[in-house]
């Protein structure tokens, strides 16, 4: 558990303050994407642009980093040191500061789910964190500092995550990055099975069960 403790893993009740969860403002819902690729940084309040005021915590350069990482899905979760993970072209490098955990992290960690991962494997299927490097291509589109939060399909419990720079999505000023970390994933589901699966129309009823779980 100190391992857990140390990467500043939550999960946090969506059914508290639904106002500024939304407040995120975001026009889609996040990839599924696979990464490559958190120390117990301290945090810094976010300045009114969505960006931390005042150094970042190295982690980064060349530093080993910690993951949550199953080798084996008899096993359970084992905290490992991995190699500095350093973004490619058209990728941004964020320093997780706080992760979901979900039903499905939960499920694919012990093989439950019909998709598994080759062994071994970093969980984590949401996150969000402080940019603090830019691959090449990607400048313009984010910078250094800015807080920013995604999903995807495994690889978010960790330290340092490099992935796809539309992969995520600026976080808003007044929302907490606890907050933002767990929004892509139900957000993104809904939206689909709202959207796609149920073609939902302009002035038609929609009947919510299990709304405190947001999906």
């Amino acid at each position: 558990m100190a391992g857990l403790h140390e990467m500043d893993l939550v999960a946090v009740d969506l059914s508290v303050e639904p106002a500024r969860r939304t407040a995120n403002d975001m026009s889609q819902g996040c990839p599924r994407i696979e990464p490559r690729g958190l120390e117990g940084a301290k945090r810094v309040a976010p300045s009114h642009a969505g960006r931390y005021d005042g150094a970042i915590p190295v982690i980064g350069q060349g530093v080993p980093m910690q993951a949550l990482r199953v080798h084996d899905f008899a096993e359970g979760l084992r905290l490992d040191t991995l190699p500095d993970a350093t973004p490619g072209p058209g990728e941004v490098c964020v320093q997780v500061r706080a992760c979901g955990v979900s039903f499905f992290d939960m499920l694919i960690s012990r093989g439950g789910y019909q998709w598994r991962p080759p062994l071994p494997f970093v969980v984590g299927s949401e996150f969000a964190g402080v940019v603090d490097a830019l691959g090449d291509g990607v400048e313009g589109s984010f910078a250094i500092g800015d807080r920013v939060c995604g999903s995807t399909s495994i690889g978010a419990w960790t330290q340092r995550l490099c992935v796809p720079v539309n992969a995520i999505h600026l976080v808003a000023p007044q929302a907490s990055i606890e907050e933002a970390a767990v929004l892509c994933m139900p957000y993104g589901t809904s939206l689909y099975a709202l959207r796609e699966r149920g073609c939902l129309q302009p002035g038609e009823t929609v009947l919510v069960l299990g709304a405190t779980g947001s999906v």
